[in-house]
């Protein structure tokens, strides 16, 4: 027997750390979602799956990210 449990759009945002109107807002391009008599229900494997497809890592090191590789002085001047 399937025991998936359903959240409701204010619990499945709650668990996402999101707001219910950005779930709201998001309907078509966020988690999957199931209509179940006419209410929307969000199943915990759904969000979970969908915050992982949401990873992103970044391509450069937060050094360059932030700029703080243009305060350090060049190899060249550093005290050895």
């Amino acid at each position: 027997m399937d025991t998936t449990e359903f959240l409701s759009r204010s619990e499945a945002a709650e668990y996402l750390g999101l707001s219910p109107q950005t779930l709201a807002n998001n309907r078509h391009t966020g988690p999957a979602y199931h209509k179940l008599f006419g209410a929307v229900r969000y199943s915990k494997t759904d969000l979970e799956s969908w915050a992982r497809q949401q990873r992103v890592t970044p391509s450069r090191s937060p050094e360059r990210r932030n700029g703080l590789h243009l305060l350090r002085a060049p190899a060249s001047k550093r005290a050895a």
